[in-house]
Order: structure tokens, then C-alpha cells, then sequence
């Protein structure tokens, strides 16, 4: 049983394993989607709760987008990195 999750996880995420070796890149949602979460977590780290997102041209406001400035995964970003809880949130969908 645990050789057939462990060869279902190795065929789920063979793209990480392989780096930039590998020919399909499906996991993606690290480089797009986790960065903002770490650029948030990091500026509630410097300004605390903020109400304006300084890294487009010109700004947006801090809730403009889909997740706020107090979103469960900014928390976490602040103090963890983005690398260890997208590895965790990998392990509890696959579990």
C-alpha cells in the first residue's frame, strides 16, 4: 500500500523532482499564484495590516484581489516559507 502512494506521488509531481529537467511543467501554481501570498505575508510583516498594494504600477488597493491582507495563507506566508506550505498542502491532498 505505501509503495503505490509513494509511486502515485513520484507520477503526480515528477515535473518537481525533475527541476527545470523536466519536459512538461504542470505545477505552476507556486511561481504565480504563492508569490503574491509571500509578498503580502512579507509586507504585513513591515506595515502590519495595509490597505494598499504597492507592487503594480501605481498601486490597488489591498483587497482588490481574490484572497485579502488577512487571508489564512498570508499569515502563514509571513512567518513560513511558501516553499514548506505549498510542500504541506501537496501532502494533504494527496493523503
Amino acid at each position: 500500500m505505501f509503495l503505490m502512494f509513494l509511486l502515485l506521488s513520484i507520477g503526480f509531481n515528477f515535473d518537481l523532482i525533475m527541476g527545470p529537467y523536466a519536459i512538461v511543467r504542470i505545477h505552476d501554481t507556486i511561481d504565480s499564484d504563492f508569490f503574491h501570498y509571500a509578498m503580502r505575508g512579507r509586507l504585513l510583516l513591515e506595515h502590519g495590516l495595509y490597505g494598499w498594494y504597492p507592487s503594480y504600477a501605481g498601486g490597488v488597493p489591498a483587497f482588490a484581489w481574490q484572497s485579502p491582507p488577512d487571508h489564512l495563507l498570508t499569515l502563514i506566508s509571513a512567518f513560513i516559507p511558501m516553499w514548506l506550505v505549498y510542500a504541506l498542502l501537496r501532502i494533504t491532498l494527496m493523503t
